[in-house]
């Protein structure tokens, strides 16, 4: 069994441009494999008021080792004051997507 550990970082952003480029910084730096990106509707409070809006959500698949990197990523590029970023470490993932997400994610410094 591998010693690396994959993970799914979730964030939401406010536009499908914002989405967008988000992934595709992620992508071109090699920080994640993939990124998938869906229209969602939140609730929540914010300075102390009840707040609902239309967002966009982020799944991020990528290498545990790379979570401050995508996190900073996203922190430099994201339009919120502040950005919910949530990493989740996943105990299963097959095989073969495992290596994938190895070999896709393993950043420019490691290739």
């Amino acid at each position: 069994m591998s010693d690396v550990q994959h993970i799914l970082v979730f964030t939401t952003v406010g536009s499908l441009d914002e989405a967008k480029q988000i992934a595709s910084v992620l992508l071109e730096r090699q920080l994640a494999a993939c990124v998938q990106w869906e229209s969602i509707h939140s609730a929540f409070f914010w300075e102390g008021k009840l707040c609902e809006s239309p967002e966009w959500r982020l799944t991020i698949k990528t290498l545990a080792v790379r979570y401050e990197a995508v996190e900073l990523a996203i922190k430099a590029l994201h339009s919120y004051q502040m950005p919910v970023i949530h990493g989740v470490l996943l105990d299963r993932v097959e095989a073969s997507c495992a290596d994938w997400i190895k070999q896709n994610s393993d950043g420019p410094d490691r290739r």
